[in-house]
């Protein structure tokens, strides 16, 4: 998908953008969401990193 979908659409026709911002869009956004949810668990103490990931995880949630 990740590369079919690029590769089939150009932007012109659906308007949607050319191909390399959307993947650039989408990438940033796939490192940022993983990064938020990993993060949080180099916190030492487990229940703290639960609550900062859980917290993350429900910001993520009303984001989108």
């Amino acid at each position: 998908m990740a590369v079919s979908v690029p590769l089939s659409d150009d932007g012109k026709l659906t308007g949607r953008g050319a191909p390399w911002r959307r993947g650039l869009i989408t990438g940033a956004g796939t490192l940022l969401g993983g990064s938020m949810h990993s993060l949080p668990f180099l916190i030492p103490q487990f229940h703290v990193a639960l609550t900062v990931a859980i917290v993350v995880v429900a910001i993520e949630l009303v984001a989108i």
